[in-house]
């Protein structure tokens, strides 16, 4: 009988313990805003992956929908100026965390920057999170 020899390509997908710790570190630092460079890490499905800037369009509307209860909810008139980056981790759905700017006309139209983390489902979406982003640590 011939011997078959073990294919290791998968395992060799695998991030070490390690890599994976660092992961885990930075995504709960920045609760999936700004992890940093991701492209280091050895891609896995359940991953959070940069979003190309070519894609922002597509999440848009999620973005202004959020910004318009967010500004129904506080009394606000922010206006969405446009989409900084975004990260995505897909599961049973699709979790953007996003990083955007806002003019707020009560404030002279200064741009802000604001977060917000929204569940893409076959039924539509729900945003679970919209805020200004927090001064980094």
């Amino acid at each position: 009988m011939p011997k078959v020899e073990e294919d290791s390509s998968e395992e060799d997908d695998l991030l070490d313990e390690n890599d994976l710790q660092e992961y885990y570190r930075a995504v709960a630092e920045s609760e999936g805003y700004d992890c940093g460079d991701l492209s280091k890490y050895k891609f896995q499905y359940w991953m959070l992956a940069p979003m190309p800037k070519a894609k922002h369009e597509d999440i848009k509307g999620f973005v202004v929908a959020a910004l318009n209860g967010y500004n129904m909810d506080k009394g606000t008139q922010l206006v969405f100026e446009s989409i900084e980056k975004a990260t995505i981790a897909m599961s049973g759905v699709a979790t953007y965390y996003i990083t955007f700017v806002v003019k707020d006309p009560e404030d002279g139209d200064h741009p802000k920057t604001f977060q917000c983390c929204i569940h893409e489902m076959l039924q539509g979406f729900e945003a679970e999170q919209i805020r200004p982003k927090p001064p980094a640590a």
